[in-house]
C-alpha cells in the first residue's frame, strides 16, 4: 500500500481475501496511475527504498497488473 501511496498517485482501493482451503491470502490494490512498476532494475544498496516491488515479486506465489480506466490493480497471492 505505501508503493500506491507513494508512486502511485495515492491509493484508491484495497482488499485481502483469506482461501482457507487452497492456503493462499491475495491482496489486491488499487491507485491512480497507469504506470505500471518497474522490474529487473538493480537496487541501489544506499537508497531508502525501492526494495517493496522487489519483495512482493520474490514472496508471491502470482503476481498480475491490471491498467483500469482510473489507474491500476495489482493481484499478488501468497501461499500459507
Amino acid at each position: 500500500m505505501a508503493n500506491a501511496i507513494v508512486h502511485g498517485g495515492g491509493l484508491t482501493a484495497f482488499s485481502a481475501d483469506l482461501d482457507q482451503d487452497d492456503a493462499r491470502l491475495r491482496l489486491q490494490v488499487e491507485d491512480a496511475s497507469r504506470t505500471t512498476p518497474r522490474t529487473g532494475e538493480p537496487l541501489d544498496p544506499g537508497a531508502l527504498g525501492g526494495r517493496g516491488w522487489a519483495i512482493v515479486q520474490k514472496l508471491a506465489t502470482t503476481v498480475t497488473v491490471a491498467l483500469l480506466p482510473h489507474g491500476k490493480r495489482i493481484t499478488a497471492t501468497f501461499a500459507l
